[in-house]
């Protein structure tokens, strides 16, 4: 595909990280007049940014910074069609829905607006955390879950910022595991445009060996696509390639400066020939 692309993207930093200043040159690469997605992590959140694009649902004030939504973040004419974008690019990292009143919760700000708090109160305000986020609402495990909401309140001191609404999203937070076939099935079916899938590395060991968590979740997004014939993108491999330490930063899950345009490089090509394919099949 000759010229630039314009490109519907939701996922995380790992994909606005290197394709975000593709967009600000704006020669290879472009996003729709209604910009990028804020990060999303699951399809819950893909699914629900996308109706508010459409004017189909809304995320009140309060609950959109959990949400990772600007207020400006609303209903664009022309969104329901999608017609003026070439391909889409997911990238879905977690099966977990977190739900709260009605709306999924981005995970990140969650741990920043709620979580890091409390975790900084004391060792046993971390444990009990520990215990309601990971063992509760990540496992998912409704009992355990509700146990934990409970011990996990009695941390949160009263003269804290926001103490009734941090115990609120605690207590009526839930959580439940998304079918990965079916996620990609209602935004295919919602977006209606040529969609290519980048694989989500939870994290990287030394000797290159990309991790999924949980367990299983790569070859869950995997073997989606494949039913369902979506081209996939795997970074690993070009972290392989180009190395790990000389890829990542020291945390081995974010890439270094130098990595990141070669990966939007990639990301780019990647977008232009999900294009190239869906007009081929279509011909």
């Amino acid at each position: 595909m000759a010229g630039s692309i314009n490109a519907f993207i939701m996922g995380g930093c790992l994909l606005h990280g290197p394709l975000n200043p593709c967009a600000r040159d704006g020669t290879r690469f472009t996003y729709p007049k209604y910009g990028p997605v804020p990060g999303v992590y699951t399809f819950g959140e893909m699914i629900q940014a996308i109706q508010i694009l459409r004017g189909e649902r809304d995320v009140p004030p309060e609950i959109r910074p959990l949400c990772n939504m600007r207020p400006n973040f609303k209903a664009v004419p022309g969104a329901a069609e999608f017609s003026d974008v070439d391909v889409a690019l997911l990238e879905p990292s977690s099966p977990i829905e977190i739900i709260f009143r009605g709306c999924h919760l981005n995970r990140t700000c969650l741990a920043q607006q709620v979580m890091h708090p409390i975790r900084d109160l004391g060792r046993d305000a971390a444990k009990s955390l520990s215990t309601w986020f990971r063992a509760g609402l990540m496992a998912p495990d409704e009992e355990v879950r509700a146990l934990a909401a409970e011990e996990l309140v009695t941390f949160v001191p009263d003269d804290m910022a926001d103490a009734e609404w941090k115990k609120a999203v605690i207590r009526e937070a839930r959580s439940e595991r998304s079918n990965v076939l079916e996620g990609f099935r209602r935004v295919q079916g919602m977006i209606g445009r040529p969609l290519g899938v980048v694989v989500y590395i939870f994290q990287y060991l030394a000797d290159g060996r990309a991790l999924s968590w949980p367990a299983g979740f790569h070859e869950d997004v995997k073997e989606a696509s494949r039913q369902l014939n979506l081209p996939v993108f795997e970074p690993s491999i070009m972290v392989n390639n180009y190395g790990v330490q000389a890829a990542l930063r020291k945390d081995l899950r974010h890439y270094n400066d130098a990595f990141t345009p070669i990966m939007a490089d990639a990301l780019v090509e990647f977008a232009k020939s999900v294009f190239e394919m869906s007009r081929a099949r279509a011909a």
